[in-house]
């Protein structure tokens, strides 16, 4: 498969990802899952889309252009034969399909079109569907990758990761000024379905298994925001969003074959144990943050400095173990690094990091400082959890910092 199954009424569909047969759907009577295959009238598809009470099929490797339309569930549905006519030829190769309110997204390798109308043609059906252009800019080959937010769609190519309401289409990735790194993981990426996207509350989760597979990459982005954070220790390579009481997204994990829940990552869920445990990912690795800021030359105006100290004020604890004597440590560069000493899969690897030393877990709100005594026009911090913890807040951090040769200067 090259994307989620399609749930239409009381069948779920499962589109070939090779175009080799027509798709296979499965129902449920509260005891039996039965399985069959849509009829040979049907195409041999490779991705598909529920739409105005028809399921919509497209990428049949012998007529890849074109968009088929299914027997409306009063006609039998898609199980019954379908209507060789009751199609609509695009552009290009049809990679996905999106559904928005009063129009159908159809992705291409380089450009999105987009089918207007609720009526597909048919014999003795007027037609009202037409087609146009959204984009000639972006595409995308990998439907995995296309999810809804609101009334928005998300999808991703080698150019970023781009979001649409249905008429302009904006690059989250630019927006997070993530462009550089973007582009150094997607051509670092496997061959075959190696990216995909979920949606959990107002969060996108971004994974990409990369050539090694050592180091897979989670990319999160805050929509609201349009921020970016990293995951690590999560190997992602398909979202199945849940429809129970409560939201929840499952991923199936690259290297174990199991499937793995976003929730408790992003909610803190409440513990009858007491004390409560430390944090510790689902295959027993300790949760351990770690917050890399960018090169800060601390002032507006250029000019060198004596870095001092630098003071954290954070909290980082754990209720089941002894407070640690090295909680977290910080380290610091005063130059930025360049691109020969940057490391797509782990940035504790730049080179040029130099540790100003440790600081001890800290069970109420807590101010440290450890010493730089470098001279520099300004710095670069990377702050990382050493021990497992409960609790871990960084709230602010700071420089202190001697001008050295302003008063040389004059504007």
């Amino acid at each position: 498969m090259m994307q989620n199954p399609v749930k239409l009424r009381d069948r779920v569909y499962f589109p070939d990802g090779a175009g080799t047969q027509t798709p296979i759907f499965a129902t449920y009577d509260g005891a039996t899952v039965a399985l069959a295959s849509l009829p040979g009238s049907a195409t041999k598809a490779r991705v598909a889309l529920a739409y105005k009470d028809r399921l919509v099929l497209g990428g049949d490797p012998g007529n890849a252009a074109d968009v088929y339309f299914s027997p409306l569930e009063i006609d039998g549905g898609p199980p019954a034969a379908w209507d060789p006519t009751s199609k609509i030829g695009t552009t290009a190769e049809v990679t996905g399909l999106a559904g928005m309110p009063g129009q159908i997204l159809v992705f291409h390798p380089s450009m999105v079109e987009r089918i207007h109308g609720s009526i597909p043609p048919g014999v003795d059906l007027d037609s009202d569907m037409y087609v146009d252009t959204l984009t000639d800019q972006v595409g995308c080959v990998m439907p995995q990758t296309i999810v809804p937010w609101r009334e928005n769609i998300i999808f991703a190519d080698e150019r970023g990761v781009f979001i649409t309401e249905g008429a302009t289409v904006r690059n989250l990735i630019e927006q997070g000024s993530m462009g550089d790194f973007w582009r150094l993981a997607y051509g670092h990426k496997v061959s075959g379905a190696s990216v995909s996207c979920g949606i959990f509350l107002d969060y996108l989760c971004v994974s990409i298994i990369t050539l090694g597979q050592e180091y897979p990459i989670t990319m999160v982005c805050d929509l609201n925001s349009r921020t970016w954070m990293r995951f690590s220790n999560f190997a992602g390579t398909c979202y199945i969003p849940s429809e129970g009481p409560t939201e929840e997204q499952y991923v199936g994990n690259y290297f174990t074959h199991k499937l793995m829940r976003v929730a408790p990552m992003f909610t803190d869920e409440l513990v009858s144990i007491s004390p409560a445990p430390d944090y510790i990912d689902g295959n027993g690795t300790p949760v351990k943050g770690r917050i890399i800021t960018g090169f800060n030359r601390l002032s507006k105006e250029e000019g060198y400095s004596r870095l001092r100290n630098v003071r954290l004020s954070y909290s980082h604890h754990s209720y089941v173990t002894p407070l640690a004597t090295q909680g977290i440590q910080i380290l610091y560069r005063t130059t930025p690094p360049t691109p020969e000493e940057l490391d797509l899969n782990d940035p504790s690897t730049i080179t040029g990091w130099t540790s100003a030393g440790y600081i001890p877990d800290a069970l109420p709100y807590s101010r440290k400082k450890l010493p730089i005594g470098k001279n520099g026009f300004g710095v670069m911090i990377r702050i990382e959890a050493t021990s497992s913890s409960r609790t871990s807040r960084i709230y602010s951090c700071g420089i202190e910092r001697t001008l050295q040769d302003r008063g040389k200067d004059t504007t």
